[in-house]
């Protein structure tokens, strides 16, 4: 089913390395000298020592792999026979209140001072899983973005109980870029969300919650979750978007065609399910440069749908 995103990475074509030495990887981002990078984490689906590897193409998979598109060696990463370089994030967990329940989260920041960065806070899916370690929060700032992750209630090191009462939940987010700001004061320009899946509904109130110069939102519907279970239609939020741009609301759309929920692309299996097999080129670029007020295509296959009204 096709996705709509107001969000946004960049494409790396890399010749396939032999499995040889992958159990030397250790997790972490990698950059290299242009500014591309991966990301390593370990996952429980992986197992040990393989780590999950996301590219800023889009191209995922485990480092484990006999067709891996890279090789490990002491505190560096080989990819194409040029070496990657390990980027020293500077992270700081921490924990804040948000409606009598103590939240974890944890604040990644670039190793270079850039007061004008913008800061971005997460707003996790309706998934249980944790996203502090995850790569999502690494891509993001491996692009020059300071970003908060936090458990929701009820999961990680988060208390309380897991619910899906949107209100909560966006009072939650709410209070994590409260968090934030008060961590990153003198270090960053605007502030905002992320949003994917149901973060794409959560992110939105946050928003009117507390002081946020923007909202992106990723693979999300303009429709209820009961409209969403039911498979509503691309087009109800295509052109619920459009008209908001008609009427002058400052709303970017992209459309990233033949993608499935999570910006994935896909093959369809003979009993006619799908198999992501990589998120689509274009779209974390997309997303960080979009972020950062500068985005600027093309972005792998992204239709852009509106005139340019990236946040300033």
């Amino acid at each position: 089913m096709k996705r709509l995103a107001t969000t946004l990475a960049l494409l790396v074509t890399l010749l396939s390395a032999p499995a040889v030495a992958q159990t030397a990887c250790q997790p972490g981002t990698y950059a290299a000298p242009d500014g591309d990078f991966v990301v390593l984490v370990p996952l429980p689906s992986i197992p040990a020592p393989g780590l999950r590897y996301l590219f800023r193409d889009g191209r995922r998979g485990a480092t484990s792999d006999a067709d891996a598109p890279l090789l490990c060696g002491t505190g560096e990463v080989s990819v194409q026979a040029r070496a990657w370089k390990p980027v020293a994030f500077r992270e700081t967990p921490t924990t804040f209140d948000s409606v009598g329940t103590k939240m974890s989260g944890v604040l990644i920041e670039p190793p270079t001072i850039d007061p004008k960065r913008p800061l971005v806070v997460m707003v996790h899916g309706s998934e249980r899983t944790s996203p502090i370690g995850g790569v999502y929060g690494y891509a993001m700032a491996a692009q020059g973005i300071a970003v908060f992750v936090y458990d929701k209630r009820g999961t990680g090191g988060s208390e309380g109980q897991y619910t899906q009462n949107f209100e909560l939940l966006a009072a939650d987010a709410a209070h994590a870029l409260d968090q934030a700001r008060s961590m990153t004061t003198g270090r960053v320009g605007r502030a905002g969300f992320f949003g994917g899946s149901q973060g794409g509904w959560v992110a939105p109130r946050a928003a009117t919650l507390t002081k946020a110069d923007f909202v992106a939102v990723g693979f999300g519907l303009v429709a209820s979750p009961i409209e969403e279970d039911r498979e509503a239609p691309i087009e109800t939020t295509r052109g619920a978007l459009l008209g908001l741009a008609k009427d002058g609301k400052p709303v970017d759309v992209y459309l990233f065609p033949d993608t499935d929920h999570g910006m994935f692309e896909y093959r369809t299996n003979a009993d006619g399910s799908r198999s992501g097999t990589r998120i689509t080129d274009g779209y974390l670029k997309l997303l960080g440069d979009w972020v950062k007020g500068a985005a600027s295509g093309p972005y792998g296959r992204a239709e852009h749908l509106t005139k340019s009204v990236s946040p300033r």
